[in-house]
């Protein structure tokens, strides 16, 4: 997922510093973005307010050094490549900053197998999902190896 949102800023920001687009609004959506992220997080709200605040500080020092980088410019092509591959690399830890946080831990009790003790359990979304697909598959492989039929019962 990460490497796939990389590759989505990659390609637009190499599309956005081509010579032959003269007025690109990319700058101005890049920022207009880091704004609304920067709205959420000095608010406290939505999605970006729960953020932990050494994410939130962090993103907010990316932030001030993009508008830096930024300021002034219309176009990623008016940068030096030094700079373009900066706000990429900027822009890219932001969005995964974002998105790693996005992955907040479910926690529940649990009993162990042979234990009657209850045990605080927490995983990822992720984790949970992969977890259920592969009790899925698990009883899925075991249905298909049952064999009943009305004469011998199930075997």
């Amino acid at each position: 997922m990460q490497q796939q949102l990389a590759a989505l800023w990659f390609a637009f920001f190499m599309l956005a510093a081509s010579p032959t687009h003269a007025a690109d609004p990319s700058v101005a959506g890049l920022l207009a973005r880091q704004r609304t992220i920067s709205a959420g997080i000095e608010s406290g709200t939505g999605p970006y307010g729960k953020l932990p605040g050494s994410v939130q500080s962090g993103i907010q020092a990316g932030q001030r050094r993009l508008e830096q980088l930024l300021d002034g410019k219309t176009t990623l092509s008016e940068l030096a490549p030094s700079h373009r591959n900066e706000v990429l690399d900027l822009v890219t830890g932001i969005e995964t900053a974002l998105s790693d946080n996005r992955q907040r831990l479910a926690c529940k009790q649990e009993a162990r197998t042979g234990s009657n003790l209850m045990t605080r359990v927490c995983r990822t979304p992720s984790q949970i999902r992969e977890e259920k697909e592969a009790g899925e598959r698990l009883l899925g492989n075991e249905r298909s190896r049952i064999k009943c039929n009305d004469d011998n019962g199930c075997m």
